[in-house]
């Protein structure tokens, strides 16, 4: 998962770059665009972690609670 996480940052920085070089909009919002998918992808795997570690101790009533709101942004 941080390896996914450290992926964003390399694909986020270009596009940083792109700003403060005053790139065309379109070209930034495309850029954008691809990124959004990659950090979704990462919010995914944080959750579906999160998730499978929390159903190992669902046993627990703080358990149970944390999978319930961790679903919702699934």
């Amino acid at each position: 998962m941080f390896a996914r996480l450290k992926r964003a940052d390399r694909y986020l920085r270009p596009v940083i770059d792109m700003n403060e070089a005053v790139e065309p909009c379109l070209a930034i919002t495309h850029q954008l665009c691809a990124k959004e998918k990659a950090l979704l992808n990462v919010r995914r795997a944080l959750i579906r972690d999160h998730i499978d570690h929390g159903l190992n101790t669902v046993h627990a009533p703080v358990g149970r609670a944390k999978v319930k709101t961790l679903v919702r942004y699934r």
